[in-house]
């Protein structure tokens, strides 16, 4: 179906992550919610793709801001997305902006981290969306 471009291990990393955002949101909750409770106010998300999209929808209506996005590919959106600017990690670590850099990529995200940090963005503030759920 996907042509081998995803590996089980990957579709596993994404399933235990939608099962935890799907029982929030039955049970009344939202991402945006459950940052809030945990002191965010503004946020960068890390994936402009993938689940980088519904992040955004689903922090849309909620009292966290999303400052920009990150993504390793951020040379194909020369005019950002959804308004927001859509930086790398090298970009984003001279200016880094938002309480915390909220990463969608699951399965890369200690890659993701290793990139974020080198840029000087400070361990603790990196996020992963499974964290992010409880």
């Amino acid at each position: 179906m996907y042509n081998g471009v995803y590996d089980k291990e990957q579709f596993a990393y994404l399933h235990h992550t939608l099962r935890k955002w799907l029982r929030l949101k039955l049970e009344g909750g939202s991402l945006g919610d459950r940052l809030y409770q945990a002191g965010v106010r503004s946020a960068a998300v890390y994936g402009a793709g993938g689940l980088g999209e519904e992040v955004l929808l689903d922090l849309r209506d909620s009292p966290v801001r999303v400052c920009c996005l990150i993504d390793r590919r951020a040379a194909e959106y020369p005019g950002g997305l959804n308004g927001l600017p859509v930086l790398d990690a090298g970009e984003y670590g001279a200016s880094p902006v938002g309480d915390v850099v909220l990463v969608t990529a699951e399965y890369y995200v200690q890659e993701i981290k290793e990139a974020l940090t080198v840029a000087g963005v400070p361990v603790e503030r990196i996020v992963s969306l499974a964290m992010a759920l409880g």
